[in-house]
């Protein structure tokens, strides 16, 4: 039997999950379709191709779309995502980029555009936000750390992915801070989620991403902002910088963790939606 184009975008519809927006619903059924059956958005409206609903390709689709229809993160499903115009592999055990730290990301680009030194990300993940700037700012020398190592497997596969020279570092920096040269630059973005506010939080996220990645351990949300505050103050060198994703509502508390007089220069900025989301201080 043969399908087109438009009924099969509609039946995808139906099994793509209801916590997904209509728009987020029909992003990911043109790109399921697009990675699968080589149909774009303009084929949904033409109509003048059909695809043979016994072939692979159409039962690979069928499988996927499955699998989003159980929960699983489109991302994960895909096993890809673009960050700031780079690819990078993700699968379970690493935390999905959000669109802020791309625009963290950006910040710092921007800001330390011809930075020679060393550089660290605490709590990389997939490595996106060390390995993206390691890409863009060719004179920092970048070391990407995480307790996970897990995670740190799948970063190293998306250094090589994106040519990057990395060093990685598997250690709990909670428990002992590591063992780094002086550095030009921290940046991070740690777990902050409360558990309080897990009940708001997509079913997808919480069964498949790393808790590990969201939950900061104990009853202190802001653990590894202080943390991360104490350890700068021992690490940067005069003038370093720390970079630091943010929960919402918090720039009163990021303000007090950072109200050493050894701590200057300090920002707040604001993503595309307005919320202050992101925060910089320079080592006196």
């Amino acid at each position: 039997m043969s399908l087109v184009p438009k009924v099969i975008f509609e039946n995808a519809l139906v099994h793509i999950p209801d916590f997904y927006e209509k728009g987020e619903k029909r992003v990911i059924a043109i790109e399921l379709m697009t990675s699968h059956l080589n149909i774009d958005a303009n084929e949904l409206l033409k109509n003048t191709m059909e695809i043979d609903d016994s072939s692979v390709y159409y039962q690979n689709f069928l499988a996927d779309l499955n699998r989003i229809e159980k929960g699983e993160p489109f991302q994960y499903v895909e096993g890809e995502v673009k960050f700031n115009g780079l690819s990078f592999n993700v699968e379970q055990g690493v935390l999905i980029p959000r669109p802020e730290t791309e625009e963290l990301a950006l910040w710092v680009e921007e800001e330390l555009n011809g930075k020679v030194g060393k550089g660290l990300d605490i709590g990389t993940g997939s490595g996106c936000l060390g390995i993206y700037l390691g890409k863009k700012l060719p004179g920092l020398n970048f070391i990407c750390l995480d307790v996970s190592g897990q995670a740190l497997k799948i970063a190293e596969k998306n250094a090589d992915l994106n040519a990057v020279p990395i060093d990685f570092l598997q250690h709990d920096f909670l428990d002992s801070f590591p063992s780094v040269d002086q550095l030009s630059v921290i940046v991070s973005n740690p777990p902050y989620v409360t558990l309080a506010e897990k009940d708001s939080i997509r079913p997808n996220v919480l069964e498949f991403e790393p808790s590990i990645a969201l939950f900061p351990p104990g009853p202190d949300p802001f653990i590894f902002y202080r943390r991360i505050e104490e350890f700068g103050r021992e690490h940067l060198e005069p003038g370093g910088k720390v970079y630091l994703e943010l929960p919402e509502n918090s720039s009163g508390t990021i303000f007090k963790i950072f109200n050493s007089n050894k701590w200057t220069n300090k920002k707040l900025k604001k993503d595309l939606f307005g919320k202050e989301r992101m925060f910089r201080a320079q080592l006196a």
